[in-house]
């Protein structure tokens, strides 16, 4: 059914503006409300016809929400509330009228408005883009460290460790029963007991993976790959360098749990002396404390057993080289 939605105003109440809709001609409704004991008259500032007058109305209150004073009242001009209502309706106005409001300032309004949120959709499509950029780029680098965890970690399917049950089994029942008269019963209870074995065997192994120090390693590098790279900071050699160092060094260091909210990230700096072939001519020696001395120690040990030392990017080796190495984040 058609209607009017209209935009309002009143002397008595300076900055706010009425937004409501009618069936009937909006100045018999403003003439209504002059009734109502205000000592100023309501002015139509503008009027709307539409086929669908309720739904637009609400929906114009709801992209005035921001200005909403209460009802169907708003603290903005007619200009503001004439943008919005014009912008929701869209190509389903039959009329309109601008009574005591400014056209131009309303259409300038409704540009600037339309200019606005196309710029916000635009980057609301680039987050979402560089977004899908980021999974996908996650996904190429948890595909490529799975496989070399694999490589060194390989896992079994169930069926290994079933099988492997089901035959520790048999030869069980054998050894214990010799005299077993049944041979189906037998293998029937190795096999069902294999299963049972199964289960407790691949959770023993994969347990035992799970807390190999050179698996959590490896495990840490991935994850501060992804890290910088949603940073938006691809990782040069050197910093490659770093965490190939740090995954070698990490069998011998000191777990020191993760870094609390908040908590600094103590950090040694080592100096290692090297041969032009990377062998070490000396001991490691400490050039600045982390302030924990069981992870100063740690630090020297791991970099002591890094002998030879591994090739830099360059592949010349230095006389010396100084390493930093954090407790907590593996590029500081």
């Amino acid at each position: 059914m058609k209607g009017w939605v209209y935009v309002m105003s009143n002397q008595a109440m300076p900055g706010l503006v009425k937004v409501g809709y009618s069936t009937k001609d909006p100045e018999l409704r403003a003439e209504e409300l002059n009734h109502t004991g205000i000592p100023h008259p309501y002015l139509v500032d503008y009027e709307m016809l539409v086929e669908s007058p309720y739904s637009t109305e609400q929906e114009s209150h709801e992209a005035l929400a921001d200005v909403r004073e209460g009802k169907e009242w708003f603290r903005c001009t007619p200009e503001h509330a004439i943008a919005a209502i014009r912008r929701v309706a869209g190509d389903g106005i039959i009329l309109e009228n601008y009574k005591h409001a400014d056209r131009k300032e309303a259409e300038r309004l409704q540009i600037e408005r339309d200019k606005a949120e196309n710029a916000a959709e635009r980057a609301r499509r680039a987050r979402h883009q560089t977004e899908e950029r980021f999974r996908e780029r996650e996904a190429q680098i948890r595909s490529t460290w799975n496989a070399k965890i694999e490589q060194q970690f390989p896992t079994h399917s169930f069926y290994v460790y079933w099988v492997s049950g089901a035959i520790g089994c048999f030869v069980l029942a054998a050894l214990l029963f010799p005299g077993a008269e049944s041979e189906g019963a037998t293998a029937f209870l190795s096999i069902v007991g294999g299963a049972v074995a199964g289960v407790f065997i691949k959770s023993y192994f994969e347990g035992k993976r799970a807390k190999n120090p050179q698996y959590l390693a490896m495990k840490k590098k991935c994850e501060t790959e992804i890290k910088y790279m949603r940073l938006g900071t691809p990782l040069t050699p050197d910093q490659r360098y770093v965490l190939k160092i740090r995954e070698m060094m990490e069998p011998w260091i000191k777990d020191f749990g993760d870094q609390p909210p908040g908590a600094p990230n103590p950090t040694a700096v080592v100096t290692v002396f090297l041969y032009p072939n990377g062998v070490q001519t000396q001991p490691p020696t400490l050039t600045s404390s982390s302030g924990n001395t069981d992870f100063d120690r740690s630090t020297l040990l791991a970099l002591r057993c890094l002998d030879p030392f591994p090739a830099p990017p360059s592949g010349c080796y230095p006389a010396t080289l100084q390493v930093k190495y954090s407790m907590f984040d593996p590029l500081p």
